[in-house]
């Protein structure tokens, strides 16, 4: 069925939810779809559009959209746009928290889902800490697996600064006890 409820069940109150329930199989439940001749497949407009805003302008505090299971978040997007992934944090464009304490992979970049990516994994596997490691695979040739590129303009080839720069540190000061880098 396709019903619109009021979420708030409350008199005098009305939020209007649309809710599909289909129970035969397992295909999805509600799916808007927007279509249009093979002819208008151009332009910038979008073919279809979200909008979240007040009566008259944007939204500049509050959440735009949010992902939910049920009643936990999934992910929430900001006024801003600012996008959370398992937070409700959109202090960064985008933001991903994970909840789990194995080396499981934040985000993976690929093309063509091909076995050559680029993963940011939680290096530590110990719930409640937090190692960044980058893993690049790169296994169809003998090309180099990751690069790390720094380019600058011909005006600023100049001074003392380096174009990358590797650094190491404590929360306060310089490493004195360990090993900086193992290559």
């Amino acid at each position: 069925y396709l019903r619109i409820v009021n979420s708030t069940g409350s008199q005098g109150q009305f939020i209007p939810v649309i809710k599909g329930f289909h129970s035969s199989d397992n295909r999805e439940v509600l799916a808007i779809s927007g279509s249009t001749a093979a002819s208008r497949d151009n332009g910038s407009n979008p073919l279809v559009s979200f909008n979240a805003r007040l009566e008259n302008a944007e939204i500049t505090t509050r959440p735009l959209f949010a992902w939910r299971n049920y009643t936990s978040t999934k992910m929430i997007m900001g006024a801003n746009g600012n996008l959370g992934v398992g937070t409700n944090s959109l202090g960064s464009k985008l933001n991903i928290n994970h909840h789990g304490s194995q080396f499981e992979s934040l985000a993976r970049f690929s093309v063509n889902d091909s076995n050559d990516d680029l993963v940011i994994i939680n290096g530590t596997g110990v719930a409640g800490q937090f190692i960044p490691q980058l893993k690049a695979t790169h296994i169809s040739d003998n090309r180099q697996v990751l690069f790390v590129t720094g380019k600058t303009s011909a005006a600023n080839d100049n001074g003392n600064n380096s174009i990358i720069a590797f650094t190491t540190g404590l929360e306060n000061g310089p490493v004195i006890n360990r090993p900086l880098f193992v290559w």
